[in-house]
């Protein structure tokens, strides 16, 4: 079953096209991702990035940052870049995982998980399929994903 995601326009600005996504993107590019969180300080920058949004522009960083996953997931970049592309998959799915942290806090995600971190991924994977099924702008998306991960860290 193919998921629907964001569709790139492009706009001009001055002589430069620019993709019309640009405007959405917080933190993290859903269609250019970078590493970002593999080591501790890498974790502490973006929870100071993401201390610094509100509610909606956090709502779109993880619609964004679940767009770019599945985008690596799935799209790929080739088997020449496949340790590349495990890389940034990894550090988007760190990234979920942190956002999850900062809107619930650790002791609920700790309440739900006990130590096992993989079955919040799974949990935020799976809500994030049934929420990417229905038509939604991007921080309807984010915040789709918060209501329903709320029954579960709430």
């Amino acid at each position: 079953m193919l998921i629907k995601r964001m569709q790139t326009n492009y706009k001009w600005l001055g002589k430069n096209i620019l993709p019309d996504y640009i405007d959405r993107v917080i933190i993290t590019d859903p269609y250019t991702p970078t590493v970002e969180v593999q080591s501790i300080l890498g974790i502490r920058k973006y929870y100071k990035k993401l201390s610094k949004l509100s509610n909606s522009e956090l709502c779109r960083e993880f619609s964004n940052v679940m767009s770019a996953k599945h985008n690596k997931m799935f799209m790929g970049s080739g088997l020449g870049n496949y340790e590349e592309n495990q890389r940034i998959v990894t550090d988007l799915t760190d990234k979920a995982l942190c956002i999850c942290m900062f809107k619930f806090g650790r002791k609920a995600i700790i309440r739900y998980a006990g130590n096992d971190l993989t079955k919040v991924n799974r949990l935020i994977n799976n809500v994030d399929t049934r929420v990417a099924q229905k038509e939604l702008d991007v921080y309807e998306h984010g915040s789709a994903l918060f209501r329903e991960l709320a029954y579960y860290f709430g």
